[in-house]
């Protein structure tokens, strides 16, 4: 049974109120109702009238021992989400310039704006689960509610206290809210994460591992009709999938550049469906960008701070904010949108930017209720089509995506520039996409398809014969998502089973079973020199 001190923050008639509690209990306008079973603690909330939430917060007391491994998931899908240890600091924007931070809009990537961050060893949070490993026995921690708002999971590892915090400031109470819904598992780690996604109701995925082509990583927007099916001739797999760049302005998408595609996106999907190929469309849905028709059009269309400006998610491409899910016209466009593209051919959608569409919280839905009305909703404008969902918190796409980018960008050198290792969480690497397939991987076709991200065949990046080995294989062993934007694609290595990977002395073992023999992939983290 887990013991737990809850905290709960409100205004109910205009006046703050406070409730510190164990049991089930009321205060003014509010009663807090506690249900225990054998590992798992639920808070219902119920109002008498109408009430606002400031904090709500239940407390564990944890031993932490000294070598203890703690992992816990990153807000979305790019943001590292690796094993971190007391010695470990987890400071997102912390120290670094305010003005560089408001120029470029970093806070809009992740949880910076709503999270906790120290500049302390051992103090990390996550969003949903986690757990603590030592050795091969885990304690998991999960929520069993996200779709009533995040359930943000604090380790603080030099007090030996965990806390899961929901995100739900401001939100507006009429009636009874499942505020928190927790569970705690022990055991092997494969056994309590399975465990937890058993308690979830998470389906198993639809489809399977693909293979074949994007065109993001060796053209960018540069993209044309002419160059794709020169591409086409050399690609292989099932998938041919168009990344960004058929677009004039990014949230224009039923328009397409007809200086770059003068017969439209038609040729290359008649062309890529004529090899055999499936046809993918990469597509940003609830991304705006400024210099599109639509910022300019539908002003009211896009979701606004409390100083009536729009609010920007990111500094790609001319800056963009996000649509208002709730606005009938954006939802409208949106479905023509999907229409378009589907009566053209594509059944493969990489939808993309999805943390966008709940950068704000309404009175009336915190930010984990969007992303979930947001995935429904994608759900069922692209119908029997797959989704590839990516830049996306990860639970609200369970049951909904049929796979996942699991890691950030990969970068055509190792770990990127050393200025850009000092900007958030989320930003472009090889290391950092690796990190997270490797320790995402319990999702791999037990929920999602993993998607990696690319893997490197040309000469011509900074990455070294070792580093792009290192690239290949861990996506090979831990994903299912196979594409490369390079002549080929090569072919995959024997397929694995028995994966185990552990971390130590700035070195990556990872070792697993090829045609019944053992074998390991050893490498440096700082270099990605093979062992």
């Amino acid at each position: 049974m887990m013991t737990c001190d809850f905290l709960v923050e409100y205004r109910t008639q205009g006046r703050p109120q406070r409730l510190s509690f164990r049991d089930s209990c009321a205060g003014p306008g509010l009663r807090c109702e506690l249900t225990r079973v054998e590992g798992r603690v639920r808070l219902t909330l119920v109002p008498a009238g109408e009430a606002v939430l400031d904090r709500v917060v239940c407390r564990i007391r944890c031993d932490f021992s000294g070598d203890a491994r703690v992992w816990l998931n990153g807000y979305q899908s790019w943001t590292d989400s690796r094993e971190l240890t007391r010695r470990d600091r987890m400071t997102g924007l912390l120290g670094r310039p305010k003005a560089l931070v408001r120029k470029y809009a970093l806070n809009g990537y992740g949880d910076y704006d709503f999270a906790e961050y120290r500049r302390s060893r051992g103090f990390f949070h996550g969003f949903g689960y986690g757990y603590v490993r030592e050795q091969d026995r885990c304690t998991l921690f999960g929520s069993l509610c996200e779709q009533t708002g995040f359930t943000v999971l604090y380790a603080d590892l030099a007090r030996g206290i965990a806390e899961a915090r929901k995100d739900c400031a401001g939100r507006v109470l009429r009636g009874p809210y499942r505020a928190l819904e927790l569970v705690r598992l022990e055991g092997e780690k494969d056994a309590v994460l399975a465990s937890y996604f058993d308690l979830l109701g998470a389906p198993r995925p639809k489809g399977g591992p693909i293979s074949g082509y994007t065109s993001w990583y060796r053209h960018g927007q540069d993209i044309s009709e002419k160059l794709l099916l020169e591409d086409l001739e050399g690609t292989g797999g099932e998938l041919f999938q168009i990344d960004d760049g058929f677009e004039p302005f990014v949230g224009d998408w039923l328009e397409c550049d007809r200086q770059k595609f003068p017969g439209g996106l038609e040729p290359v999907v008649s062309a890529a469906r004529g090899r055999g190929l499936r046809a993918g469309l990469w597509l940003a849905p609830f991304a705006c960008e400024q210099k599109s028709r639509l910022w300019r059009e539908h002003p009211d269309w896009l979701v606004r701070g409390a100083d009536g400006q729009p609010k920007l998610c990111g500094c790609n491409w001319s800056g963009f904010a996000a649509l208002d899910l709730y606005n009938e016209g954006v939802r409208a466009y949106l479905r023509a949108v999907f229409l378009q593209y589907r009566q053209l051919g594509f059944d493969f959608f990489k939808l993309d930017f999805l943390y966008a569409v709940c950068i704000l919280p309404r009175p009336d839905k915190t930010r984990g209720e969007i992303a979930f009305d947001a995935m429904r909703f994608l759900r069922e404008c692209a119908g029997d089509c797959a989704i590839l969902a990516c830049g996306a918190p990860v639970l609200p796409c369970v049951g909904r995506a049929e796979y996942l980018r699991v890691g950030c960008d990969v970068s055509p050198d190792w770990n990127g520039a050393p200025v850009m290792r000092l900007l958030h969480r989320e930003r472009t690497g090889t290391l950092p996409s690796i990190l997270n397939t490797i320790y995402r991987a319990h999702l791999n076709g037990r929920v999602f398809w993993n998607d990696p991200d690319v893997y490197f065949l040309r000469d011509g990046t900074k990455l070294t014969a070792d580093q792009k080995r290192v690239l290949f294989e861990t996506g090979f062993l831990f994903g299912s998502v196979h594409l490369t934007s390079d002549p080929g694609p090569a072919a995959p290595p024997p397929a694995a089973q028995n994966v185990r990977a552990d971390c130590a002395g700035g070195v990556m073992q990872i070792g697993f079973t090829q045609n019944g023999a053992p074998a390991s992939l050893r490498f440096r983290l700082r270099d990605g020199k093979l062992l």
